[in-house]
């Protein structure tokens, strides 16, 4: 007989790569998780992992089974979210977002969760995408709300928001005209960026290669806020949302360049763990999904 004690230790493995990632991830030992793979791969009378001393590799039944028990997770999540109470007193969310949605949304999800779910505390954090995914594979986080790009497919369970377009924008001091109508021109100006490490910089720097081109100077700044208040200094151009922008756009700080070559935009969603049965965390993310709706960001 199959439980979903073991399709939780199987799914966790194959996405974690290791019995001892799952092990952390499910709060209990390697020796319980070696058990559980044991129990159900002889249930299942097969092979799900090809073993080569302590590597474990998805076989090709495996692989089809994965899926199919990614279903079946999700299902136990639909009844939970369908039949959950109301979370108990005492409470705590870990909540993690970027910076943008920290900006445009806290205030209104810490108002909506303080109304649908009294007594629970919510503990946010604000950091990069990667921060932020480490953090939900970690257990350090319960619930994020971040770009969907550094996701692996089907490691976690998550609900589609909406997406963020950002804008090139710079000082009036630095293009008087307001306008570009070539790449190249685009290319030349001095570029300020999220450092290297960030997934939007790399995304940027493709932009420009695709089409033979690599900006002449780059400069860095470590959160949006860095990247707006450079602009507005008249020190390059930066690829920002509007509504992260509006004091400075209406004093005539920013303006929006005119330009047909608008920065790739970003598909955002609210993530949790597959294996997670907590209601508070299931009802948290249907409430962010409530909240961030299809104009957000805008």
């Amino acid at each position: 007989m199959i439980t979903l004690k073991q399709i939780e230790a199987f799914h966790c493995v194959a996405r974690l790569g290791g019995i001892g990632k799952a092990a952390e991830r499910l709060n209990t030992t390697e020796s319980t998780i070696s058990k559980r793979l044991q129990e159900f791969e002889l249930a299942l009378q097969i092979d799900v992992f090809e073993r080569a001393g302590r590597s474990l590799t998805l076989s090709p039944t495996g692989r089809r089974i994965l899926l199919l028990c990614e279903k079946m997770l999700d299902t136990r999540t639909e009844i939970m979210e369908a039949t959950a109470l109301s979370p108990s007193q005492g409470s705590i969310l870990r909540l993690g977002i970027t910076e943008l949605v920290s900006a445009l949304y806290l205030e209104k999800m810490l108002e909506e969760f303080g109304a649908r779910f009294p007594g629970v505390q919510v503990d946010p954090t604000v950091g990069l995408n990667d921060f932020l995914v480490d953090g939900l594979r970690h257990n350090t986080l319960d619930l994020i709300v971040c770009p969907s790009l550094p996701m692996r497919a089907g490691e976690f369970k998550y609900i589609i928001l909406t997406e963020s377009r950002s804008k090139w924008m710079c000082s009036p001091k630095l293009l008087p005209q307001g306008k570009i109508d070539t790449i190249a021109e685009l290319a030349k100006l001095p570029l300020i960026l999220q450092p290297r490490a960030s997934r939007f910089h790399e995304m940027l720097i493709d932009f420009f290669q695709q089409r033979g081109l690599y900006p002449s100077r780059i400069l860095t700044a470590s959160n949006l806020a860095g990247l707006r208040d450079f602009a507005a200094a008249g020190l390059g151009a930066a690829a920002l949302p509007p509504a992260f922008c509006r004091a400075e756009l209406a004093s005539g700080r920013l303006q929006i360049i005119r330009t047909p070559y608008q920065p790739p935009s970003l598909q955002y969603a609210v993530f949790h763990n597959r294996t997670t049965t907590s209601p508070l965390i299931i009802q948290a993310a249907t409430v962010v999904s409530e909240i961030i709706g299809e104009s957000a960001f805008q």
